[in-house]
């Protein structure tokens, strides 16, 4: 079988099971349901889980063991993360000077620092300190609350920096020290990752692999404030950690520049 066209709507092609998990229509293996045991986090970034291979629209089932990234993603990863830090170099001088005009402006209609450091769960579980610029009031400034559509502590020049996502520019540092990688399920807040860890079975599987800039969970569904939406981008995490490809990361990385001239999913 090959890779949906459009991964936007792979969720339409594939099938849901009476148990609610999605199985997409490709070779590769995808998570049917995480284990019994509480979250199913064991600690090593890696959940218990019951395995299925797709064959068109029929599942089969597999051995119960740790959920870990195929092989195949796992030797991509592992080359693309030269051209990760490649492509941040070269994007650099330009984001260096948007940062810089995003920094002053902010310093000029609000006082404190404009840039900030929130805590982050990264691959394996692992919490690091994700860099962003502030796009709130100081002493509003969340670090375990989740961002609503038109919040209030948000400022004006907030709302254009996170219109076109500049908030996010200075975490091309975050993937030159190898805690984030280009492309990669989005890094959530530790107290985002409790809830929805309680919530969406196998959560935690997203954290087998670097977490992204940008992703296919995120240009596909956009910022999330509720379980149904983190549910519905979880899968398409799940989706690109399986069947992870120089074409995928390609589609990802045209719909992100849509992302940044649209606006799509901003809080």
């Amino acid at each position: 079988m090959h890779e949906p066209h459009s991964y936007e709507t792979s969720e339409l092609r594939a099938t849901q099971l009476n148990t609610g998990e999605l199985t997409l229509p490709h070779p590769r293996p995808v998570i049917h349901h995480a284990s019994r045991s509480g979250n199913g986090y064991n600690g090593n970034g890696a959940t218990d889980v019951t395995l299925r291979y797709t064959n068109g629209y029929r599942t089969q089932p597999v051995l119960r063991r740790a959920f870990v990234a195929p092989a195949a993603t796992q030797r991509y990863l592992a080359v693309r993360r030269v051209l990760d830090i490649a492509l941040v170099l070269a994007i650099a001088p330009v984001a260096l000077v948007i940062c810089l005009v995003a920094a002053l402006a902010i310093r000029i209609e609000s006082p404190g620092s404009p840039l900030f450091l929130q805590t982050r769960r990264g691959r394996n579980g692992r919490p690091f300190s994700i860099l962003k610029l502030r796009t709130m009031y100081a002493t509003q400034v969340p670090s375990t609350s989740l961002t609503a559509l038109n919040d209030p502590r948000i400022t004006k020049v907030g709302r254009i920096l996170r219109r076109f996502h500049i908030d996010e520019l200075p975490q091309l540092w975050n993937v030159l020290t190898g805690d984030m990688a280009v492309i990669g399920p989005r890094p959530m807040m530790e107290s985002a990752v409790w809830e929805y860890s309680h919530t969406i079975p196998g959560y935690n599987n997203r954290h087998v692999v670097l977490p992204g800039l940008t992703g296919l969970g995120m240009v596909c569904v956009g910022h999330t404030d509720n379980t149904a939406d983190e549910r519905r981008r979880y899968r398409y995490d799940i989706h690109y950690i399986t069947n992870a490809s120089l074409r995928m990361d390609l589609w990802v990385l045209g719909r992100t520049v849509l992302t940044f001239l649209t606006g799509f999913g901003i809080r």
